[in-house]
C-alpha cells in the first residue's frame, strides 16, 4: 500500500514512475499504475477530492472491472455450452430420424425384393408349362411315328383323335386360366373396394374425433372457469365466516365507546384551552378508557381462546380427512389390482367421486386452518399485545390518550371497512359464480346434444360400413363358389381326357398353382376385412372413454 503524506512527496514519486525509476510489484499494480497516469493533475493534487488511499481505490475499481469480465466469460461459455448441449440432442434426434428412415426404406426394398421373387417365381412356372408342352409334342410326334411305321392308317386316326383331344385339353385349359384371371380381376376390385372403405372410415373417424376433441376442449376451459370462481368464492367464505356477527357487533361496539371516550376527552380540552381545567373530568375519562381497555383485553383473550380451540378442532379434522381419503385410495387400488381383467366400471367411478369429494374437504378445512393462523389468530394477537401495553403504561396525558383513542378508532373504522367490503366482494362473487355456473350447465346441455349427434352419425357411418363390408363379402363369397365350381368342372373334363401321366401332372401342376394365387389373393382380402372390423371396434369402445372424460370433468357442485 502507497502512502502519500505530502503533494509534493507524492509529485515526486510520480516523476520517479514516469521515467522507470519507481519498479511495480505486480501486474495489477502496474496496470493501477498506468491507470494513475491517465488522472489530471489536478485531482491528483487535490487531497479532498482524492484521499491518501487513492491507488489502492483504483486497484480495487480495476479488479472489479476484471470481475465484472471474468462474469460475463464465464455466462458466455455456458451459454456455448448449452447452445453445444442442444446441438448434440437435435443431432441425435436427427440420427434417431434418419435411423427410421432407413429402416423404411430397407423394408420397402425386402417387399419389392419379395414381388420381384414371385414375379420370377411365376415366369418360371410360365416357362415350365412351356417346356412342359414342348415335351409332350415331341413325345406325342415320336410315339406318331413309331406307330406310323405299323399301321398307317390306325396312326393317321390315332393321330387326328390325339390332336382333337390335345385341342380340347388346350382350349379347356386356355378357360381355366381366364377364368382365373376373371376372378382375380374380380377379387382385386373387391379388394380396391375395401380400401376405399377404409379410407373413408379412417377419414370420418379422424373428422368425429377433432369434434369431439373441441367439445372436450370447450369444456375444460368452462369447467376451469367455473372452477376457479369457486375458489375465489371459497377464500371470501372463509375470511366472512371467520369473523362472525358476534364479532363484528363487538367491533362496532367498541367504535361506539370510543367516540363517546373521544368526545368527553375533546371537552376536556377544550375546557383546558379555556383555562377551566378540570383534573377530576380528566382523570374519569381516562379511567373510562382504562376499563374500556381492560375489558377489551378479557374480550380478546375469551376469543383467543376460542380461536384455539377452533385451530385445535380443524387440525383433528384435517387428520380424520387424511385417514379417510388414505384408506378410499388404499381400497381403491385393491379394486383395480383385483379386477384387472374384469374391472367394474360403476364401482370404480363411486370410488372416484367419494375420494374426490373427500379431497375437496380436506382442501376446505386446510385453507380454512391456513387462513386461521397467519392471518386472523396473528391480528388478534397483536390487537391483544397493543392492548396490554396500553394497560401497562398506565394513566397518560391527556394528549397521548386521545391520540390512543383516535388511533383505535381509526383501527376499528379499517376492520368495519375491511369486512363491508369483503362482504360486497362475496356477493358479487356469488352472483358472478352462479351466472357462471347456469351458463355452464346450459352448455353442458349443448355439448351433450352434439356428443348425441356426433354419436349418431358415427353409428350411421359404422352401420353403412358395415352393409358394404357385407355386400363385398356376400360378392366375394359367391363369385368363390361360383369359381370352385367352374374350376372343379374344368378339373374333372381334363382329367377325363388326358390319358398321359406326364400331361396330367403339368396340368395338376398348373392348377395348383392357379388355386395358390386364389387363397393367396383371399387370404389378403380377408387380412384387410380384419383391419377394417378391428377399427372398428375401436371406434366402438372410444365413445364410452370420451363420456366418462366428460363426466369427470363437469362443473363442480355449489
Amino acid at each position: 500500500m502507497f502512502r502519500f503524506n505530502h503533494p509534493k512527496e507524492a509529485a515526486k514519486l510520480r516523476e520517479k514512475r514516469k521515467s522507470g525509476l519507481l519498479s511495480t510489484f505486480s501486474l495489477s499494480m502496474s496496470d493501477l499504475s498506468k491507470s494513475c497516469e491517465n488522472l489530471s493533475t489536478v485531482m491528483l493534487y487535490n487531497p479532498g477530492l482524492f484521499p491518501i488511499k487513492g491507488p489502492v481505490f483504483l486497484r480495487l475499481e480495476f479488479e472489479r472491472q476484471q470481475r465484472e469480465e471474468l462474469e460475463k466469460l464465464e455466462s458466455k461459455r455456458k451459454l456455448i455450452e448449452e447452445m453445444e448441449q442442444k446441438q448434440k440432442t437435435n443431432k441425435a434426434e436427427l440420427e434417431r430420424m434418419q435411423q427410421e428412415v432407413e429402416s423404411q426404406r430397407k423394408e420397402t426394398e425386402i417387399v419389392q425384393l419379395e414381388i420381384r421373387k414371385q414375379e420370377e417365381n411365376l415366369k418360371k412356372r410360365s416357362f415350365h408349362i412351356e417346356n412342359r408342352m414342348k415335351d409332350l409334342l415331341a413325345e406325342k410326334e415320336k410315339f406318331e411315328e413309331e406307330r406310323l411305321r405299323e399301321q398307317q392308317e390306325i396312326e393317321l386316326q390315332k393321330k387326328k383323335q390325339e390332336e382333337e383331344i390335345f385341342g380340347s385339353v388346350k382350349e379347356e385349359l386356355q378357360r381355366l386360366q381366364e377364368l382365373n384371371q376373371n376372378e382375380k380381376a374380380e377379387k382385386m376390385q373387391i379388394f380396391h373396394e375395401l380400401e376405399k372403405l377404409k379410407k373413408e372410415k379412417e377419414d370420418q373417424y379422424l373428422k368425429l374425433d377433432v369434434e369431439k376433441k373441441r367439445l372436450e376442449a370447450q369444456e375444460r376451459e368452462q369447467a376451469l372457469l367455473v372452477a376457479n370462481l369457486e375458489e375465489q368464492l371459497r377464500d371470501k367464505q372463509i375470511m366472512i365466516q371467520l369473523l362472525k356477527r358476534g364479532d363484528l357487533q363487538r367491533i362496532e361496539e367498541e367504535k361506539k365507546n370510543l367516540e363517546d371516550i373521544r368526545e368527553s376527552l375533546l371537552r376536556v380540552k377544550e375546557a383546558r384551552s379555556e383555562a377551566e381545567e378540570d383534573c377530576e373530568e380528566l382523570e374519569k375519562v381516562q379511567c373510562n378508557f382504562m376499563d374500556f381497555k381492560r375489558k377489551q383485553l378479557g374480550q380478546l383473550t375469551d376469543l383467543e381462546r376460542d380461536l384455539v380451540q377452533e385451530r385445535n378442532h380443524l387440525e383433528k379434522q384435517m387428520i380424520e380427512e387424511q385417514e379417510n381419503l388414505d384408506y378410499l385410495k388404499q381400497v381403491h387400488t385393491e379394486h383395480l389390482n383385483f379386477d384387472k381383467n374384469t374391472p367394474d366400471t360403476a364401482l370404480a367411478v363411486e370410488e372416484c367421486n367419494k375420494i374426490r369429494l373427500c379431497e375437496y374437504r380436506l382442501h376446505h378445512k386446510e385453507r380454512q386452518l391456513l387462513y386461521l393462523i397467519n392471518n386472523h389468530l396473528p391480528a388478534l394477537l397483536e390487537e391483544k399485545q397493543r392492548a396490554s401495553e396500553v394497560l401497562d403504561r398506565g394513566l397518560q396525558s391527556l394528549d397521548n390518550t386521545l391520540y390512543e383513542v383516535e388511533k383505535e378508532m381509526e383501527e376499528k373504522e379499517e376492520q368495519l371497512a375491511q369486512y363491508r367490503a369483503s362482504a360486497s366482494e362475496l356477493q358479487q362473487l356469488q352472483e358472478t359464480f352462479e351466472f357462471t355456473a347456469n351458463v355452464a350447465r346450459q352448455e353442458e346441455k349443448v355439448w351433450k346434444k352434439e356428443k348425441e349427434i356426433l354419436e349418431s352419425r358415427q353409428k350411421q357411418q359404422r352401420e353403412a360400413l358395415e352393409q358394404a363390408v357385407a355386400k363385398l363379402e356376400r360378392r366375394h363369397s359367391a363369385l368363390q363358389r361360383h369359381s370352385t365350381l367352374e374350376i372343379e368342372e374344368q378339373k374333372q373334363k381334363l382329367a377325363t381326357l388326358n390319358n398321359s401321366c406326364r400331361e396330367q401332372t403339368g396340368l395338376q401342376a398348373t392348377v395348383e398353382a392357379l388355386e395358390q394365387d386364389r387363397e393367396n389373393l383371399d387370404l389378403q382380402i380377408q387380412q384387410l376385412k380384419q383391419k377394417i372390423y378391428e377399427g372398428d371396434r375401436v371406434e366402438k369402445g372410444y365413445p364410452g372413454a370420451v363420456e366418462e372424460r366428460l363426466t369427470h370433468n363437469s362443473s363442480p357442485s355449489n
